[in-house]
């Protein structure tokens, strides 16, 4: 698994990326403009997530592997 980080426009709705999640993303409020998301995602989706987000309009992507998950 791996964690995937970005801040998303604020209009963007996360629901429609229909993105894989292990539970569901994490979303905070930064600005009015932006708001940081955050999923727990496997590796094997990693190019499709990516992808989605830059065409959302995602900034700051950051991958991270996970050394642990627990479901």
């Amino acid at each position: 698994r791996i964690m995937v980080l970005c801040n998303l426009p604020s209009q963007t709705n996360v629901e429609e990326l229909h993105l894989p999640s292990s539970a569901a993303p994490t979303i905070v409020d930064i600005t009015k403009e932006w708001k940081s998301f955050v999923i727990c995602t496997p590796l094997s989706d990693q190019g499709k997530v990516i992808v989605s987000l830059e065409r959302a309009g995602a900034k700051g992507i950051v991958v991270q592997s996970v050394q642990g998950y627990l479901p």
